[in-house]
């Protein structure tokens, strides 16, 4: 294999003199090829309708689809949102969260996962287009990430293992979600090891008959990408990035305030550390580090976060909080329990324009959360700027049992613009 070079500033071809041809029978032996397989193409599309259907078809999707990544996780309660329930032509990508690396440098799977994820392929049936992906790591799920890239000989293990399951159990491929490498800025060389993981992730694929999608999920915040990767090389190796652009605010004993949990663009409340904590600076730095438009999805969340006010009439954005609201759990609130307090009674409802974003107060209760209405603005936003698709996160925190009458309403309203955009 060959080694990555880590030259980051000068990764340039060299100038070389330019020579004259030797022979001009050159462009006329091309242009003879040309001819020959133009009429072939042609000969053959006008004695094939299907095929004729077929190519379109391709066209449309390959230079057309915009991407709508969504995230599903493994039901942990029997209230959960079950695979049978998920609309198979919601989403173009579903990916399954979260399975682990194991102490013997491969993928870690349950025989419960296992199950799901075979309930998931039977998506297909309904929607020959989908891809089902897995996901690896996720919030809080480090143990094993940091051996398993220390060598070639543990990563080789890891993407082989991955390979092996992805084509035994008919599965799109992977989603790397080490949260995060060289996290507390202690072992530099993780994030070097990161990137020849996904490099050679790429060379194994391309080696390979069995064709997989890798993609990589990434944090919002500069100093944990600055320590944590080497996005020039995510953009070259990885098929693209789920961007997780939510969780800008939330109540934590450092920032015991109230928050957006998904702004748009900066508030004029903003000041200081806090005025690049909102989308569109997070998509300006990652194409400022390399990152190209079409490889990024971006992140919008189907959950938000409550707040406890200290003075009911103190409740505007960075209004002073003592702790998590009570909607949801520990300040998390999927859509479903957002829109049970919505239909309470003497709910102020709110509307940043400078962000896009609502928020609703009762009291000493403070929500922030995404609505059909803002989610829509922000995947225009998203679509006019040329970027390459959505994530969502997750089905399992959208209104899955249709309390607005229609299931997956947040993910449906981002859809319906994306549609608009292919």
């Amino acid at each position: 294999m060959v080694a990555i070079q880590f030259d980051y500033l000068n990764d340039y071809s060299h100038s070389r003199e330019v020579q004259k041809p030797r022979c001009n029978h050159t462009i006329l032996v091309f242009f003879v090829i040309w001819l020959f397989a133009t009429c072939a193409f042609v000969l053959y599309f006008s004695h094939n309708e299907e095929a004729i259907q077929v190519y379109l078809r391709g066209l449309k999707n390959e230079y057309a689809s915009k991407r709508l990544v969504c995230y599903y996780n493994f039901p942990s309660t029997k209230d959960d949102l079950r695979p049978e329930n998920i609309d198979a032509k919601l989403c173009t990508h579903i990916i399954v969260g979260f399975l682990k690396v194991n102490s013997s440098h491969e993928l870690g799977v349950t025989k419960e996962q296992v199950e799901i994820l075979n309930q998931l392929k039977f998506l297909k049936n309904k929607n020959v287009d989908v891809k089902v992906l897995i996901s690896v790591g996720g919030a809080g799920n480090v143990k094993g990430w940091s051996r398993m890239v220390y060598n070639h000989t543990n990563r080789k293990r890891f993407i082989r293992s991955v390979r092996i399951f992805l084509e035994n159990n008919i599965l799109d491929g992977i989603d790397l979600d080490w949260e995060y490498p060289n996290d507390i800025n202690i072992y530099p060389r993780e994030r070097i090891h990161f990137t020849q993981l996904v490099e050679e992730f790429r060379m194994h694929i391309n080696r390979n008959k069995y064709k997989f999608i890798v993609s990589v999920a990434v944090p919002y915040l500069p100093f944990i990408v600055d320590t944590s990767y080497q996005i020039y090389y995510l953009n070259k190796f990885a098929d693209f990035i789920n961007l997780m652009s939510y969780n800008y605010h939330y109540f934590s004993n450092l920032t015991p305030f109230t928050g957006l949990n998904s702004p748009l663009i900066r508030s004029p409340l903003d000041h200081g550390i806090f005025e690049s904590l909102n989308i569109n600076d997070t998509l300006i730095y990652y194409q400022q580090q390399g990152m190209d438009k079409n490889k990024i999805n971006v992140g919008l969340p189907t959950f938000g976060h409550s707040f406890t006010l200290f003075n009911q009439y103190n409740n505007g954005l960075y209004a002073p909080s003592r702790g998590y609201g009570t909607v949801g759990n520990q300040g998390f609130a999927s859509y479903s329990d957002i829109l049970k307090f919505l239909q309470s009674e003497n709910v102020l409802h709110n509307f940043d324009s400078a962000t896009q974003s609502p928020y609703a107060v009762r009291k000493l209760e403070w929500v922030s959360f995404d609505n059909n209405d803002s989610l829509a603005l922000k995947a225009k936003f998203i679509m006019d700027e040329g970027f390459g698709g959505v994530m969502m996160y997750s089905l399992n925190a959208d209104d899955f049992s249709g309390i607005l009458g229609k299931e997956f309403s947040l993910t449906r309203s981002v859809k319906n613009i994306l549609v608009k955009y292919s």
